[in-house]
């Protein structure tokens, strides 16, 4: 979470309230506290227990200005301006020349003056150099993103990067990124990390916390380089927090968030509420799962696209991303089935760890059709469980699908041994002898960049005549049959993965993002299937 302005989060004591969608923003006075808090931590308000980024809450306050008592407005205003580099007692240069960490040796903000190795330097503020120096040679170095833009000589220092140590529990903050000019697209920008990180309020305390902070704010100062501006703060966010797991994986500071990402599969992966909702912040799985299929690349593209924009449109990530979130979102979404006690090799490397993602199941019998409804926000999707208790006949569902929508839906078929896709053409599944399988998930996700509340409809019972898929697993041409001209097809994308050129997600058929002799085992289970 490691807070910045603009990229700011700040973590309120108890743990993530259990919405099921986390409410809108709150009213005007209500966000005025929050930044007066913020600004100034003497200023009591009334703690909501959540993360939320202080820029959102700031720019929120900005566009209710008028709203506010004149009273508020002068506090608010006269605090911002007040907004500078803070007067430290002492730096220190770290090892590779390339930070100065100012820090105070006594008063409110100072560290603890442990010095094991007697070099008159405190332990805490070498380790902050240090960290530092990691941060630069993950991002930097190896990973290849864009130094910081240079400050020059700012911060007393001769073009180091320059990092306040201070006390900010009482801001409820880690830390912040602040860039020194707000309405550039791009900027300088220097950072303030806690003394200590050992207050009740920190998630992840002492060392882990002050690295996933570092690993988090320096990314922010590396991406105010690229672009600054408000707009991104969803793609700023997604992946300062995936950044932290990329440099210390042991951490694991964003299991905190995950939650209210899981929790609400319907709502748009990229919304950002002005305040009080994790979901921004949980949602940078989709970025552990673009680093695991694709490695850096399409993560730094999609900087690159935007550092030559005026402005933020998701559309640039889309163009990043290979295939485009057309392969990438569903075949994010079903990773998101595979977690926790449902966790299989092959998908999220934690996946056990992860929470369970929100289901709703649909009870189905024979003779009579069940029907539900339902409603997902653009990219996103839900999961319709149907289990099939060892049931007789076939599984036949009818999905009506919003037409001001694009649309991509899919089954999974899962057994213990297995999962296959089935495409689901047209919005009708039918599958024989449907009892073979645990369970079958239909995932209806919504593909279009904009846009909410697309509506669809299911109607789903369980049939003696249905004794052909709609749709067999290994019709790739979608001739009606599963044969040699598929296997054909199957045999020259074999052994291909997502990152290579001329990858095809259809011959996925377990969509863990390589085609392999697991998908061969599938395709080879329905070879010679007819469709009806």
């Amino acid at each position: 979470m490691k807070i910045s302005l603009p990229a700011l989060c700040i973590l309120f004591p108890l743990s993530v309230a259990q919405a099921d969608v986390p409410s809108d923003a709150p009213d005007p006075q209500t966000l005025a506290d929050r930044a007066l808090h913020l600004l100034d931590p003497s200023h009591a308000e009334a703690c909501s227990h959540r993360a939320t980024c202080g820029t959102a809450t700031l720019m929120a306050v900005r566009r209710g200005w008028n709203d506010l008592p004149e009273k508020t407005r002068g506090r608010l205003a006269l605090l911002l301006q007040q907004q500078g580099r803070p007067s430290t007692q002492a730096f220190y240069i770290s090892n590779s020349g390339r930070f100065r960490i100012h820090y105070d040796t006594s008063g409110l903000h100072a560290v603890s003056l442990t010095d094991v190795n007697r070099n008159g330097v405190p332990d805490y503020v070498e380790e902050v150099g240090a960290t530092a120096d990691s941060a630069w040679s993950l991002q930097i170095d190896r990973f290849q993103f864009r130094p910081p833009p240079s400050d020059g000589a700012s911060g007393g220092g001769t073009d180091q990067y320059d990092i306040y140590v201070q006390e900010l529990s009482r801001s409820s903050a880690y830390g912040f990124t602040y860039p020194e000019n707000a309405s550039a697209t791009t900027t300088t920008s220097y950072l303030e990390v806690d003394n200590n990180f050992t207050d009740s309020i920190y998630y992840s305390k002492g060392k882990n916390g002050l690295h996933a902070t570092v690993a988090h704010e320096f990314f922010h100062a590396v991406q105010f380089g690229y672009y600054s501006l408000f707009d991104a703060q969803w793609w700023q966010e997604v992946t300062a927090v995936w950044m932290e797991d990329a440099a210390y994986p042991e951490v694991n500071d964003y299991y905190q968030y995950l939650p209210d990402f899981f929790k609400a599969p319907a709502v748009s992966l990229d919304r950002f509420l002005p305040f009080g909702d994790l979901h921004p912040f949980g949602s940078a799985v989709f970025v552990h799962n673009l680093h695991a299929l694709f490695g850096i690349g399409p993560i730094r593209a999609g900087w690159e696209r935007l550092s030559v924009q005026k402005r933020w449109d998701i559309q640039f990530i889309d163009d990043a991303l290979p295939g485009g979130f057309d392969q990438a979102f569903p075949r994010f979404a079903l990773w998101n089935y595979f977690t926790k006690t449902r966790a299989r090799p092959g998908y999220y490397s934690k996946a056990s760890d992860y929470p369970l993602v929100k289901t709703r199941t649909v009870p189905v019998g024979t003779g009579q059709a069940v029907t539900d409804s339902g409603r997902v926000d653009h990219l996103a999707a839900d999961y319709l469980q149907f289990q099939s208790a060892g049931q007789p006949g076939g599984l036949s569902v009818d999905l009506t699908l919003s037409s001001s929508a694009r649309w991509k839906v899919f089954a999974l078929l899962i057994q213990p041994g297995d999962v296959r896709i089935m495409e689901v053409d047209g919005g009708r599944l039918r599958i024989p002898a449907w009892g073979q399988y645990d369970e079958v998930v239909v995932i209806p996700a919504a593909l279009s960049l904009t846009g909410t509340l697309f509506t669809y409809r299911v109607s789903a019972e369980v049939r003696s005549d249905v004794l052909k898929p709609a749709r067999a697993v290994g019709d790739f041409n979608g001739d009606g049959s599963v044969e040699f001209a598929d296997f054909f097809a199957f045999a020259d994308a074999f052994g291909k993965t997502a990152a290579s050129a001329g990858f095809d997600p259809r011959y996925d058929l377990n969509g863990d993002g390589a085609v392999q002799f697991d998908d061969f085992f599938i395709f080879a289970a329905h070879f010679g299937e007819k469709s009806g």
